[in-house]
């Protein structure tokens, strides 16, 4: 073994380990023509000897040993350190997953998890401990209402949360045939419909409801338990006269109303036909009677009317009855009537209809569609029917989508369409929107948010359009920017209007929830404490319309004037027959929450919910970032209920960094020590 002594100098140290190693083949059983190219002396305190092979020439390279050391601590240290801090820092401290395990009944349910398909149920969806807390979960099934839910927080590590789903069955009722049955429909809690059975005697009557033509008597009309209350139903047949009623309100869901018509004979007073003559004739009557007749276009007044014409002239006659607010009636006649006789003909007139319907559609579908604020309600697609002509607010909204609005025109016998291409929730902010005077009504981007001062939440990221409006004041509109997890506020300054050309309106209602519509055209719902502003109306007469379930059609007309503010104060009555629903006007701040009643998807505040069933009921609203609100509420029929949330955003936990490792503690001590050692040993 190769030694030197420490007493010689680095300098012939180095030249002895150089000749040494130089002139011996096998060095600790290292090949120095090997392509090893490092070994250790360890008999040789302090250096750090390593053999390099450069071109065939070996090359010794000889470095203090307390150098590397240090060196090799140091990086050491702060690897450990770096590490360390990474691992502090990091958003998921301590990794853990919680789950949700998530069922259906019955099973097989299309589950969405946090606007996500996760497959049919039972699924088991695992969530980060640490992520975004709250979750959406909704389940949808062929035949069944969409279910869904909003949990809050998240799981702790290892934990199950177990979410069961009861989906409700929507029955379906075949069409009753002849001869007829009466068909008592199932009651079935949660479906939403209700159901007309409709008969006539003598039967075969056309039964038109709401407008619409339903078939021949007897027949069961379903109808929704929330849709607009209130059916007009007539049965008209040839030789009868027409039969009509009103039946208020809707049926209870399952519940089955039954009309019964009996019809009265016309009788026809045949004329006296003249002895003799060459002549035929034609008695035309009409249901309902007074309609003009024509003739090969020649009037012949209105019905009855007998109609003379030669049995021998040209062959083949059209009669036409037409009568205002009903199609035309027309029907062709081959041949003449024989000399002398009596041909009978009855048109039954077919109203026109004075309303239009909207059909809705949306991507994806099971969407919540809401008519004007709460006046009607369904899921996607599907059509509201009977709606009265003039502009109308749709919304669709759906849970983990940004909420889609359009005003939309309504033209009597025809029907609009809505189409809603639903954005998910990526990104998300809020703003918050205050103005001088206070009180002025919010729209972002054209949907209605509540008044100022207040939050709007739930908005996408980027660019929006805020508008205020408030009667006597300018309509005010910026461009706002909303950025993720943030708040954007604004201060508006109203200014008032000077040389006005237009008028404006505020419109209050007791109870409030109602929607309001000047010539037929909606413009919003009164809210409790302040009234609508509807502004910038043309100078002259209006009319003013105010509409709530459970209650008569409040109608004025009201004269608005260039500069000034008219105002309507409406004190609702109750229509005739006791309501069997009640109505929720429901806000929160921030504005843009999602709602549920019962577990069933509502939509976003502020809304109205109409025709909610009496009983007791569990409202819940929720935003992400905010605390939920959850109460549960005794409703009454005929109730209007409110309920205001004022949300509380979730605390932000405090990043706390670990504790610096044992291990940074033992290395300090370390490297301590080795400093010691050789300052002892140099020393020495």
């Amino acid at each position: 073994m190769f030694h030197v002594s420490e007493d010689k100098g680095e300098e012939l140290f180095c030249q002895h380990v150089v000749f040494f190693v130089m002139n011996t083949k096998k060095t600790q059983g290292i090949d120095r023509d090997s392509k090893i190219s490092t070994f250790l002396f360890k008999k040789i305190t302090g250096y750090y000897i390593r053999l390099e092979k450069n071109n065939g020439n070996l090359q010794v390279i000889i470095t203090k040993m307390y150098v590397l050391l240090i060196f090799a601590l140091v990086i050491g240290i702060m690897t450990v350190g770096f590490v360390t801090a990474d691992i502090a820092s990091g958003d998921n401290i301590g990794g853990g997953m919680g789950y949700y395990e998530i069922s259906s009944n019955p099973e097989g349910g299309m589950l969405i998890f946090d606007g996500q398909n996760k497959g049919l149920t039972p699924q088991t969806v695992e969530v980060s401990t640490s992520g975004t807390p709250g979750h959406s979960i909704s389940i949808s099934k062929a035949g069944y209402n969409t279910w869904s839910s909003y949990k809050s927080g998240n799981p702790a590590d290892g934990e199950t949360v177990y979410v069961d789903a009861n989906l409700v069955f929507i029955p379906v009722t075949e069409p009753t045939t002849l001869p007829p049955t009466t068909v008592q429909p199932t009651p079935v809690v949660g479906g939403g419909k209700g159901y007309y059975d409709i008969s006539s005697n003598p039967e075969g009557g056309t039964v038109l409801f709401d407008g619409k033509n339903k078939g021949l008597t007897p027949l069961t009309v379903d109808v929704s338990t929330s849709g607009t209350p209130g059916h007009t139903i007539s049965i008209s047949k040839a030789g009868y006269n027409t039969w009509s009623t009103s039946e208020p309100g809707n049926p209870f869901e399952g519940e089955t109303v039954y009309v019964s018509a009996d019809l009265v004979y016309i009788p026809i007073t045949m004329p006296t036909t003249p002895v003799g003559g060459d002549k035929g004739y034609y008695y035309v009557t009409s249901s309902p009677s007074g309609g003009s007749v024509t003739l090969d276009g020649a009037s012949w007044g209105g019905a009855p009317v007998l109609i003379d014409v030669s049995a021998t002239g040209t062959p083949g006659h059209t009669i036409t009855v037409a009568m205002s607010g009903y199609q035309s009636w027309s029907q062709y006649y081959a041949g003449n009537p024989a000399a002398g006789t009596t041909v009978n003909v009855n048109a039954v007139l077919t109203p026109v209809s004075q309303n239009g319907d909207i059909q809705v559609m949306s991507s994806p579908s099971g969407a919540y569609a809401v008519l004007d604020n709460g006046q009607n309600s369904l899921v996607t697609p599907g059509t509201f029917y009977s709606v009265y002509p003039g502009w109308h607010n749709v919304r669709v909204t759906k849970s983990g989508y940004y909420a889609f609005s359009k005003d939309v025109q309504v033209n009597a016998g025809s029907t609009a369409s809505v189409s809603a291409s639903l954005s998910q929730i990526s990104q998300r902010g809020s703003l918050s929107v205050s103005s001088t005077p206070s009180g002025a009504g919010i729209y972002v981007d054209t949907i209605y948010q509540g008044e100022t001062n207040t939050n709007v939440g739930d908005l996408s990221t980027g660019t929006h359009t805020v508008t205020l409006k408030k009667a006597g004041y300018q309509t005010w509109s910026r461009q706002y920017t909303v950025y993720s997890s943030q708040t954007t506020y604004l201060t508006a300054q109203l200014t008032p209007v000077s040389n006005p050309t237009t008028g404006d309106l505020e419109v209050s209602s007791a109870p409030s929830g109602a929607a309001v519509y000047v010539d037929t055209d909606y413009q919003g719902t009164t809210t409790p404490g302040s009234p609508l502003d509807v502004v910038a109306l043309s100078p002259g007469t209006h009319t003013v319309v105010l509409k709530k379930s459970g209650y008569s059609d409040y109608t004025t007309t009201v004269n608005i004037r260039a500069g000034q503010t008219a105002q309507v104060a409406a004190t609702l009555a109750q229509s005739g027959q006791p309501s069997k629903t009640a109505s929720v006007q429901i806000t929160s701040d921030p504005s843009g929450a999602d709602v549920s009643i019962n577990n069933l998807y509502m939509g976003i505040t502020p809304l109205t919910a109409q025709n909610v069933q009496p009983g007791s009921s569990t409202v819940k609203i929720a935003l992400d970032g905010y605390t939920p609100y959850t109460s549960t509420v005794q409703i009454s029929a005929g109730q209007s209920l409110q309920i205001n949330a004022a949300l509380s955003p979730i605390p932000t936990p405090t990043t706390t960094k670990s504790p610096a490792s044992p291990l940074v503690a033992v290395l300090a001590v370390a490297i301590i020590s080795l400093l010691v050692m050789v300052s002892f040993r140099r020393k020495n």
